[in-house]
């Protein structure tokens, strides 16, 4: 979490935003855990856990030569992110994950 980026915009003051306490409490809770539970051909099912909160989810991957990759979206609310009541304009509660494994 500490290496966080906002791809969509070139913004410092967005990505020490979404560190902030009120967000994704980077300090407090520095790492999120993909733990797997199942894999089914090209699907995986597992555990997500972000600052203390873990919810399954659910998502595709795609095998390379050397590498598996995945995108994939979760609703940060359900992690305790941005859940003071007050709607942040400039976020959406939406998270867009790419992750890709070389091997």
């Amino acid at each position: 979490m500490t290496t966080i980026q906002a791809t969509d915009v070139d913004n410092q003051g967005l990505e020490d935003h979404l560190r902030a306490d009120d967000f994704f409490d980077v300090e407090n809770h520095p790492t999120a855990t993909m733990t797997i539970t199942n894999v089914d051909g090209s699907t995986v099912t597992g555990d997500l856990e972000i600052k203390g909160e873990t919810n399954p989810i659910t998502f595709d991957i795609q095998k390379n030569d050397n590498s598996i990759t995945t995108a994939f979206s979760f609703d940060s609310t359900e992690y305790g992110v941005n859940d003071s009541g007050i709607k942040d304009a400039l976020v959406s509660d939406n998270v867009d994950l790419e992750i890709k494994l070389a091997y």
